[in-house]
């Protein structure tokens, strides 16, 4: 990492080509100065005041979730079954491709992507990713996602920095680099707003929003575009933030929306899709500090929100913050242990983290999306989820 930074940085002073910037007049790369991308530092709740767990116990809890994912989802093949209904999905491979990078377990991982690449990619006409293929192998849908594919392309990054590249398919980075110039064709709106998905221009969903990811992207392709996409990431949260929707205290967002906010006939509460937004908005600001100033500040507004019932909180909610569930899930203590390592609150943070530790693994026909948010939700609560 360092030794990218520094060869950028020469290129940018001497003036040499780092890629060609085909969508962006800008000029100037971000090099981040703040967080554990100029640290190298990750937090780690357990190290904090009142934690009922040390960093060995949460490290081999991160461990051991890996194993259970593998156990549960990970198919022979490659693929990661989605168990609500035994197909497979993008989100999912992706899920299994980041997580296998930040468990240094290359052969899965090779064994992952190489089934996405196979089976969702290949064949595809906008050379992303199917998002939807059956238990059989058969293409149930060419429409891409553009959430897992922006994650498949960080992990093979992570996975380029951390083991090399090797011959194609596996010489990541490359791998990387085409799927990015293919969402920044087919995925994103004339001003760099990412839309819902190929076919659907006016339809958004906040979720897909990964700014931490996009400072890399920046660094790792020379592409300024993705820094655009960055700051758009907190001007669609702001959108859809009003005071007519009673959301400007607690910051819950729609599943899906219009640009500006505007909400549709569907996914107009904060459910299954949104509940992901505080933990991709906590992670740039773990990783990236104050780069982004609204970073903390909006995760310490759903904070104040979840933090104070954290081990009782249901699993659906009006953007008023009407609770219209009232089970309390995995998947979402996850995903907010994870984020409140971005907060300001030590408490929360505390509160989280052994709250999470302190859960059984999930069982039962919706153990996929559960399984998969233990993990990283263990991951950046305990330090573990890591820039490569």
């Amino acid at each position: 990492m360092k030794h990218f930074t520094l060869i950028l940085i020469l290129c940018l002073i001497t003036g040499c080509s780092v890629q060609n910037k085909p969508y962006t007049s800008q000029n100037q790369i971000t090099i981040p100065k703040e967080g554990s991308y100029a640290t190298s530092n990750y937090p780690s709740a357990a190290n904090l005041a009142d934690s009922k767990y040390t960093q060995a116990e949460a490290d081999q809890k991160c461990a051991d979730a890996w194993n259970y994912f593998k156990k549960e989802l990970l198919q022979s093949n490659g693929g990661v079954l989605r168990s609500d209904d035994n197909t497979f999905v993008s989100e999912g491979q992706s899920y299994g491709m980041m997580l296998a990078v930040q468990n240094n377990d290359q052969v899965t991982f090779d064994k992952i992507w190489n089934w996405t690449k196979t089976n969702m990619q290949d064949n595809n006409p906008y050379g992303l990713f199917s998002w939807q293929v059956s238990a059989s192998g058969e293409v149930m849908s060419h429409e891409p996602a553009p959430d897992g594919e922006e994650m498949i392309a960080m992990a093979l990054f992570f996975a380029s920095h951390r083991w090399g590249d090797k011959a194609a398919p596996y010489d990541y980075s490359i791998q990387a680099k085409k799927i990015l110039e293919q969402i920044l064709k087919f995925e994103t709106t004339t001003d760099y707003y990412l839309t819902f998905n190929v076919s659907e221009k006016d339809k958004f969903n906040a979720s897909y929003f990964m700014p931490a990811f996009y400072r890399l992207f920046s660094m790792y392709t020379g592409n300024t575009a993705w820094e655009t996409v960055a700051g758009n990431s907190y001007n669609f949260i702001d959108n859809c933030q009003k005071e007519s929707y009673g959301n400007t205290a607690n910051g819950l967002v729609p599943d899906w929306c219009g640009k500006d906010g505007s909400l549709k006939k569907t996914g107009q509460d904060f459910s299954f899709d949104a509940m992901r937004v505080p933990f991709y908005i906590g992670l740039d600001a773990v990783w990236f500090g104050s780069t982004e100033a609204r970073s903390k500040t909006y995760v310490d507004k759903v904070m104040g929100f979840f933090g104070p019932k954290y081990d009782t909180f249901g699993s659906k909610f009006q953007l008023d913050g009407k609770q219209l569930q009232d089970e309390h899930r995995t998947s979402w203590v996850g995903s907010f242990a994870g984020a409140v390592m971005g907060s300001s609150s030590d408490q929360y943070k505390i509160n989280f983290f052994n709250h999470l530790m302190s859960l059984s693994f999930p069982t039962g026909q919706y153990r996929y999306y559960e399984i998969c948010w233990l993990n990283f939700g263990l991951l950046l609560s305990s330090g573990n989820f890591k820039i490569y």
